[in-house]
């Protein structure tokens, strides 16, 4: 397995050229993508993703592309565009935008061949009766939708607002979290302090290519992300208790 590294430098997006051209040498069995991007909450550019598509198909590599958070950015998705490709899976989640991760359900999008091999190798019973009937619930409600986007818009430009005011380096997300980079100490440390208050973020240390200084941090409302960037502050002034 190749992992394809991005950086800082160039904003967390993929050198598409390079990943098509390593496609046409190297000739992978698959190749996985998700957008927006976990935990960069990056958006990748629809033509260069498209080009991919394009290439691998040639090249017989199959693309899954895990759109779980698209919700946020709907017009992004390719979720059409899979149904006419031979070598493309659209993976898609409830659990995120509509927060039920404990029901887990979830459901892929490709052409009718590949959709009749993968049921094949999937339990008969794979998402139970009340997982389906929430599911179905959640997406007839096109209101709602369209309110969480609005809403998850709002907070999120305002959140990355207070963070840069705090010092923080915020990186762009189409997404209901936010990657920021702490201007000095450990996101380990900062992780453990914000359990005494209660809080969780995800430091991202673990995610290859990051160092500790990154943080995954959770849009919320309004309140409770200036909160957060209040505590930030404090632990940053080394007012925080050690």
């Amino acid at each position: 397995m190749t992992t394809w590294l991005t950086s800082e430098t160039n904003g967390f997006i993929p050198d598409f050229a390079s990943l098509e051209r390593a496609v046409k040498e190297r000739r992978f069995d698959l190749v996985i993508l998700n957008s927006p991007h976990n935990p960069t909450g990056m958006i990748y550019p629809g033509q260069a993703l498209v080009s991919l598509i394009d290439t691998a198909e040639t090249h017989s590599t199959r693309v899954l592309l895990d759109e779980a958070f698209v919700d946020y950015a709907l017009p992004a998705s390719l979720v059409s565009l899979a149904p006419t490709k031979s070598n493309l899976i659209v993976l898609r989640s409830l659990t995120k935008f509509y927060a039920m991760p404990g029901l887990r359900v979830g459901y892929a999008v490709s052409n009718a061949r590949l959709a009749a091999a993968m049921q094949k190798q999937i339990d008969p019973w794979s998402v139970s009766t009340v997982a389906l009937e929430a599911g179905r619930a959640a997406l007839s409600e096109g209101e709602f939708a369209a309110e969480t986007c609005r809403v998850n818009a709002t907070a999120r430009e305002e959140f990355a607002g207070a963070l840069n005011d705090a010092g923080l380096k915020v990186f762009p997300s189409a997404a209901n979290f936010l990657l920021a980079k702490l201007p000095q100490g450990s996101g380990a440390d900062l992780q453990q302090w914000l359990e005494r208050e209660r809080i969780l973020i995800r430091q991202c240390g673990s995610f290859e290519g990051l160092g500790d200084a990154f943080i995954r941090l959770a849009v919320r409302a309004s309140p409770d992300n200036l909160r957060l960037v209040s505590l930030i502050e404090k632990w940053l002034s080394g007012s925080g208790d050690s």
